[in-house]
């Protein structure tokens, strides 16, 4: 979700410049969950210290704006409901959490969703089935923090353009693929070997590049239906065909034995 959004709740705060806002911190974190049939979700959540929350709660900012939330991510393609949306609000030391969870059903959902938050200058995530194992690969290009927070920093104060924002914003983007993580060029997570994260630069974009390989459990029971086919189809055919013609050639064989058997006794 663009800051911006997020910034609407708590205009008050922009208006006491750089003092104010270096005696705090704004934090995002966005984590991209995608399972194997290529479904999932996306949690995007943000923080603001104890100190920059009192100030946004005298401004009517504390609640999430849910309506505001499908306003921006519905549209073609995407068909979320007031019932999708999952909020969870918590206190993690001198940060107060709020987070939203969007649910997407394939890969081409969540590339909609990504292109919406306007966090991304580009985003694409493909799954390529295979017969066994399928593999997912993900190529997107991360905003830099001055291209998410400057529009936000531009309509409340002007004090705020001389401020470098990762001063005081911090972001991180984590993506959890399914299987094994074949390549990528993010920071792997010790406790998850499958997930992957970037932070974004001060004034650069990013690139992201994530590749996984994972078990395809419908492409191996189709597999071990088609050889249990055809080895039945053999067994069967083997029945039909093999068993009479065996048969008859022994017969035929038969008579050539009696007469050698005749022709000896007689000599």
């Amino acid at each position: 979700m663009r800051v911006r959004t997020v910034f609407k709740r708590w205009p008050i705060v922009f208006l006491f410049g750089a003092a104010l806002l270096l005696s705090g911190c704004f934090k995002v974190n966005a984590r991209i969950e995608v399972r194997s049939d290529g479904s999932g979700q996306w949690l995007i959540g943000w923080a603001m210290s104890r100190d920059l929350r009192r100030w946004s709660s005298s401004s009517e900012g504390g609640q999430l704006n849910t309506a505001e939330l499908l306003k921006r991510f519905q549209g073609e393609g995407i068909s979320l409901t007031a019932q999708d949306l999952k909020v969870r609000e918590w206190t993690e030391g001198e940060f107060v959490w709020q987070e939203v969870i969007l649910p997407f059903r394939n890969p081409e959902e969540l590339n909609v969703l990504a292109m919406r938050s306007e966090l991304f200058e580009s985003f694409e995530l493909k799954r390529q089935p295979g017969v066994v194992r399928d593999r997912f690969e993900l190529r997107a290009v991360l905003k830099s923090i001055e291209k998410i927070t400057q529009p936000a920093a531009s309509q409340r104060s002007t004090s705020m353009l001389t401020l470098d924002p990762s001063l005081w914003f911090e972001m991180q983007v984590q993506v959890t693929m399914p299987g094994e993580v074949i390549q990528t060029n993010g920071s792997f997570l010790k406790e998850q070997p499958n997930a992957v994260i970037w932070r974004p630069l001060a004034k650069q974009d990013m690139a992201l590049e994530m590749i996984s390989e994972s078990s395809n459990p419908t492409g191996i029971l189709l597999l071990i239906l088609f050889v249990g086919i055809v080895a039945g189809g053999g067994v069967a055919a083997y029945r039909v065909l093999g068993k009479p013609w065996l048969a008859k050639r022994a017969a035929t064989r038969a008579p050539d034995s009696t007469s050698t058997g005749e022709a000896q006794d007689e000599a």
